[in-house]
Parts: C-alpha cells; structure tokens; sequence
C-alpha cells in the first residue's frame, strides 16, 4: 500500500474526515498536506499513529501515553498539544508551530523544541532542570512552572523575584534577556487558559497543582 493509500485508510479507521487531506507527489516523494483539526487525543495511545508534513490547523495528542513525538506533523500552523503524555524530551517532534503545550509529562530538558514558537509555550508540571535548547524566538508568553515551583527555579537559576510576573498562582517567567531570547512580557495568557486548550486551567485544578 502507497503513502497515500495508507493514510486514506488510517484517516478512515480513526473516522477522521479526509476531505482535508491533499498530497504532493514530487520525485517519488509524498508530501502530505492536511487542512484542518487532528484530534488523538485521549485514546491510550503509545505513538503517533500516521505522519503528516504539514497540518494547516492544530494537533492535539495530549491525554496519551506517548513516550516519544515520532510521526509529529513537520508544521503545525496553531496549536500543538502533548501534553499530559509520558515524554522525557521533545525529539521528533514538530518544528514550526504556534502554540505549544507540554505539560504534565516527564521533561528533564528541552531537546527537540521548535526554535521559533509563534504563539505561546506551555512547559509546567515536569521536571526541567536545564534551559538548554530553549527557543531562540517565542512571541507569545512562557508559562514554565506554577508558584510552588518557583522558589526551586530561582535558586537554580540564580533568578530574582523580581524575574517573575504572577497571576491566580501560574508565574511567567520574564528574565528571559540573560539568555538572549524575545518574549513580550505584556502578554496574560490567563484569559485564554479560560477559553482554550481544553481547560487547561480546570485540569491543573483538579490535579491539585493550582
């Protein structure tokens, strides 16, 4: 069975619509392009089940058991969400995206995040120790960490509370000029945890982490 064959019929068994999909066939080389929402999340699942270049929507594949991002869409044009997965880095996984939502998994780093994030970057609730592989450019705001984590991330860092804006216990961290990267510390990212990315917020409540 061809690339596209194969996705059309894996498109099929999870009932996903396939009028989205378009492929480019160039050099014996399959591209695939999808128009529109991929929803896996919340199905058990161990890996990413099918690869697509190119997703012109978002991606959702949190709620799993993903050890790892192999099979991640190339491009995500607005949210990409693995969070609440069992991953220790991010490898495979996409490298253009606008949201970005890893939490509650194992991080200890940040290998394999994209290094430009057009939106926002969610990353708390894991087990990061080091900044390396940080983005070079995230234009939305960075939430890492809830106020029972930032003492331990001042003193591993060598940061001020001054570094740090605080609202309804999540803490975005604004010393990001020490390592030469560019957040806007004026954007609240509180009113959209209320409205998007599947109540995010009610699910760290219910976890008893805020």
């Amino acid at each position: 069975m061809n690339k596209k064959d194969l996705i059309i019929q894996q498109f099929k068994n999870f009932n996903f619509d396939t009028k989205g999909l378009h492929f480019v066939e160039e050099n014996s080389t399959t591209t695939v392009y999808y128009y529109g929402d991929i929803h896996l999340e919340s199905r058990n699942l161990k890996k990413i089940p099918f690869f697509l270049d190119y997703v012109f929507g978002s991606f959702y594949c949190h709620d799993n058991q993903l050890t790892n991002l192999e099979n991640c869409p190339i491009f995500i044009e607005n949210v990409f969400d693995c969070s609440d997965n069992l991953l220790e880095d991010l490898t495979c996984g996409c490298q253009e995206v606008g949201d970005y939502i890893a939490n509650s998994n194992h991080l200890k780093n940040l290998k394999g995040i994209p290094q430009i994030i057009k939106g926002h970057l969610f990353l708390y609730d894991n087990q990061i120790d080091s900044l390396e592989y940080f983005p070079d450019q995230v234009d939305g705001a960075c939430w890492m960490f809830t106020d029972n984590d930032k003492n331990s991330f001042m003193k591993k860092f060598n940061s001020s509370d001054d570094s740090f804006y605080s609202e309804n216990n999540f803490v975005y961290w604004k010393e990001i000029s020490l390592y030469e990267k560019s957040l806007k510390e004026k954007e609240l990212i509180i009113s959209q945890l209320d409205m998007n990315h599947h109540d995010l917020k009610n699910k760290l409540i219910n976890k008893g982490k805020i």
